[in-house]
């Protein structure tokens, strides 16, 4: 809260680190305890103000508004799954985005909830 730069910007360097650091890694580092690593940031997420974790819900919208057609080969069901993507050693932005959706929303209080807005 106290780096020279706004919320916004911190929030998404977080995500983007969480997102894209596993697909940048070696086979040995990538074996390491990943739902570790995304409950960690989720708890880091939402000690902070709203402001930093609002972010996520930005990204989960922006990513739900660019499906509105399926490229992929693989069905939705493959690709969002967090345990066949690390399995395989595959990279995929949207099981890193589901699986620290969980981690975020698991350590949300009530205090939290009021401010998601269907």
């Amino acid at each position: 809260m106290a780096l020279p730069v706004a919320p916004v910007s911190v929030a998404n360097q977080i995500l983007e680190v969480m997102m894209c650091s596993r697909a940048e890694m070696d086979a040995n580092e990538a074996n390491m305890d990943v739902e570790s690593w995304f409950n960690a940031t989720g708890l880091i997420l939402v000690t902070l103000p709203e402001s930093y974790w609002l972010v996520l819900h930005e990204k989960i919208v922006a990513t739900i508004e660019k499906l509105t057609t399926w490229p992929h080969k693989y069905t939705p069901l493959q690709l969002f799954n967090f345990k066949t993507v690390q399995n395989g050693s595959l990279y995929s932005e949207y099981a890193n985005l589901l699986a620290l959706t969980h981690a975020v929303w698991y350590h949300l209080g009530i205090g939290h909830m009021h401010h998601i807005q269907t």
